[in-house]
């Protein structure tokens, strides 16, 4: 069913792609994140490791130089090519080593003011990206291809042409999801297209929710 607002007495349409997606294999109603923020969440999720068992600076950003880069980097030593985007300048920062494993590393959706991103949306310029990497990705060869999307996500923004469920953060936050769901679309559809279309399996999760 569509994603509901705590705020609403009803569910909204807010995923209908999303929802699509789900409908179409397995939905796991009980997943759990290690933690409400992305610096703690991403890393035990890409490596199966608890925070607890992972190198963290002072201010417990999780390090990958000396994780191996989790489960892309093993792909990328058994011949798989290793594909990821990123909108988050945290995410797209070498210093925290998440391009390891990754044969392409596409930061291109990256704000040019990084530590704006918070009032800025990306969803269409990485899933344009993510498009474009897929065009160069031979039909029938084995890939990874990690898109980390940012919205929703705070400052919860407006956006001109896409539903509009009234001015409250809840709703501004229902707003987001259906402008992300738009683009989730879109890039279901460019892999619905691809001659190698039954052979790929997409994954879709959340790092964490509005801790």
């Amino acid at each position: 069913s569509a994603i509901a607002s705590a705020s609403c007495s009803r569910p909204r349409p807010t995923s209908p792609q999303i929802d699509r997606l789900a409908a179409s294999g397995v939905r796991f109603d009980r997943a759990y994140s290690t933690a409400s923020l992305t610096s703690q969440a991403i890393p035990p999720m890409l490596t199966s490791r608890y925070i607890s068992e992972m190198n963290r600076s002072f201010e417990h950003f999780i390090k990958f130089t000396s994780n191996g880069g989790g489960f892309p980097a093993l792909l990328q030593k058994a011949g798989v090519r290793t594909v990821g985007l990123a909108s988050h300048w945290y995410i797209a920062g070498k210093p925290f080593g998440y391009s390891n494993g990754f044969d392409v590393w596409d930061t291109s959706a990256v704000p040019a003011k990084a530590y704006e991103v918070d009032e800025m949306s990306t969803s269409e310029p990485l899933t344009k990206a993510a498009q474009k990497q897929l065009a160069a990705i031979e039909p029938g060869k084995r890939f990874l291809l990690w898109v980390h999307y940012l919205d929703p996500h705070k400052n919860f923004l407006e956006h001109p042409g896409f539903p509009s469920f009234g001015k409250t953060d809840a709703d501004r936050y229902d707003g987001e999801i259906a402008y992300l769901d738009h683009f989730i679309g879109q890039l279901l559809d460019t892999l619905a297209k691809r001659p190698d279309a039954g052979k790929i399996a997409v994954v879709f999760l959340s790092d964490h929710g509005e801790g």
